[in-house]
């Protein structure tokens, strides 16, 4: 569909995101976190991270499966915004303990 899988500062092992740049990394934010975190960046609303700096593990769930065709439309992608404000919101709550 024209975008890539993986934001830039994140490299792929073993079926995750692994953050190798986390100044690229939080600004293109699929997965985000600290060097060494490793997520999934979602796609049909299943995402989480888990960030050895901080010791956090994020976990965001949601049920977005449309129909390719529904996809190509914009359909369903809004998820995608609510992982980006869960991720912002939740790395507060960690910071701030």
């Amino acid at each position: 569909m024209g975008m890539p899988m993986l934001g830039a500062g994140h490299g792929f092992g073993l079926g995750v995101a692994v953050v190798i740049d986390p100044e690229k990394a939080s600004a293109s934010r699929p997965c985000g976190g600290g060097l060494g975190s490793v997520g999934w960046p979602g796609g049909f609303g299943g995402w989480w991270r888990a960030d050895p700096e901080d010791d956090s593990v994020m976990i965001f769930l949601s049920h977005s499966i449309v129909e390719l065709d529904q996809l190509a439309r914009g359909y369903g992608l809004g998820v995608f915004i609510a992982i980006n404000e869960f991720q912002a919101l939740a790395s507060q709550v960690v910071v701030n303990l």
